[in-house]
């Protein structure tokens, strides 16, 4: 098994166990960032790249106004998007999120509902976070990236 892997998993072990609650964000563990060899590395905003399994469909990263990008499975259990537009032009980024980071932010669903996305990971690279995903174990199919 991989280091990385490893690491991982102990601090997720770790993590779980631990006798004392924290709420705080800022001091939850931190997912750390590994390449996955098997899966290809492809355009995801300008200056950023991301990796996907192989038999995702989609066009990836597109735009002539601006970015956007859209990649799916082949069972469309699991779809990855994003599209920061306006009505002239797409930006990489929208809404940045406050300090502190919520505990809990709220999206609307597909329907216009407004759901309440409260489980957080944190993801790092040497020790910094460069990622936060919000979701829902009550709504898993609705995320935010931060």
């Amino acid at each position: 098994m991989e280091p990385a892997k490893i690491i991982t998993i102990l601090s997720l072990i770790i993590s779980i166990t631990c006798c004392k609650k924290d709420n705080s964000i800022e001091n939850a563990a931190c997912n750390n960032m590994t390449t996955i060899e098997s899966w290809p590395t492809i355009s995801f905003k300008t200056n950023y790249t991301i990796q996907v399994p192989s038999g995702f469909k989609g066009l990836g990263m597109a735009g002539f106004e601006g970015n956007t990008f859209f990649k799916f499975s082949n069972d469309t259990t699991i779809i990855l998007k994003y599209g920061y537009c306006n009505a002239l032009f797409c930006n990489d980024f929208g809404d940045t999120l406050p300090d502190p980071m919520p505990a809990t932010i709220k999206v609307k669903d597909s329907s216009d509902n407004l759901i309440a996305l409260n489980k957080v990971q944190r993801f790092c690279q040497n020790a910094e976070t460069i990622a936060v995903l919000y979701y829902s174990n009550d709504y898993i199919s609705n995320s935010k990236l931060y």
